[in-house]
Parts: structure tokens; sequence; C-alpha cells
């Protein structure tokens, strides 16, 4: 079992903080600790964390690294992908193109896109999800055998380190990349931006 402290994994996108975010359409997990983290030391410090408006996963995800809440890695010991922003037809044939400008790690086409234990994909109707239960509850494969076992030892486990600065993403609307990476940054109570046309 992993004993991380801090922890948030998810499908990762590479902008808007030195650890990019997490996409909400895929999901997040936080343990009990990074939760704790992110509402005591985000969410409860005045001005730290945007409480309404905004998106929510790139305000949680901003939140949670000035809270100190590290991001797990969550490929998995193949280096293969858990978290999909888009369905698993997507994820097969093709992200899109957006996706693909937003997420750290590629995605291969075909049979290689995804772990052997994916965790979730976004935008999936009611129709691929009966497909989907039926192929994985109702359907037994000849001579197909899974180690249930090794399941507790697919994900790497490693703590992601903030991404180097040149590597191609956005900053957040107001910020700049060199800011990431300046002394002080997570302190500072910036995550609240207000478009200077509106003053």
């Amino acid at each position: 079992m992993l004993r991380v402290r801090f922890l948030c994994a998810g499908c990762q996108f590479k902008h808007f903080s030195p650890q990019g975010y997490m996409s909400g359409g895929a999901g997040y997990l936080f343990n009990r600790e990074g939760l704790k983290l992110l509402v005591e030391k985000g969410y409860n410090i005045p001005a730290r964390c945007r409480l309404k408006g905004g998106a929510e996963d790139i305000e949680t995800g901003r939140c949670a690294y000035k809270a100190g809440v590290r991001t797990l890695n969550s490929v998995d010991i193949y280096k293969k992908v858990t978290f999909f922003p888009s369905n698993v037809y997507a994820s097969l044939m093709g992200l899109p193109d957006w996706a693909k400008q937003y997420m750290r790690d590629t995605v291969p086409l075909g049979k290689d896109c995804c772990s052997q234990l994916p965790v979730a994909f976004h935008y999936t109707g009611p129709k691929l999800m009966y497909a989907i239960d039926f192929l994985l509850y109702r359907v037994n494969v000849h001579g197909r055998r899974f180690m249930l076992e090794a399941a507790g030892r697919l994900f790497d486990g490693t703590e992601v380190e903030d991404m180097e600065r040149k590597m191609k993403r956005r900053p957040y609307p107001g910020e700049n990349l060199d800011e990431y990476y300046s002394e002080g940054w997570r302190e500072q109570n910036t995550t609240i931006f207000i478009n200077p046309g509106l003053l």
C-alpha cells in the first residue's frame, strides 16, 4: 500500500500552476491528509484560494499546490495513463487536440493507450456505460487471468516534481510562468484574478 503524505492524483494537466492541476472531468483523488491540508492550509486562509467562480478543477489544483498537497504520479508502473479526460473510445482512437495540449502525459493510439486498471474516463454517457458494464462484468475471456494481488503495485508511486520552465504551457490569467518559480509564490494570496479592465 502506498504511504505518501498529502496526496492527490488524477489526470494531470500542465497549465496554470507549477504542478499543473487535475482534470475535473476525469476526476481527482485526495487522501485524507491531502484533503485536510487543502481545507486547513488552503481554503481556510482568507484570500488564498478562490471560493466562488472560476473552473473548479483549476482552482482546486492551484489551492492544493499552495496548501502543500503533493501530486502523485498516477501513471502505472508501465507508464500508461490511468485517468482520462475523454471517453474510452476517444482514448483508444486518439484524444481530441485540446486534451493533447493540456495533458502532461502522452497517450498513444490503440491498445497501448491505457493502463490495465484505468480509474476514470470522462464523457461516458449512459449507453457507453451499459456497454462497458457488459464487457467488464458479463463477459469471460477464455484464457485471460488477472492477478488481483498485483493491482496494489500498479501505480508508479512517485511524487510529481514541479514542471520545468521550458515545458510549453500557459500561466493563470494575470500571472506569468516566471512567478511560479520565484520565492514565496505559494504563500502569496493571488489565486483570485480580477480583470484590470473591470476596475
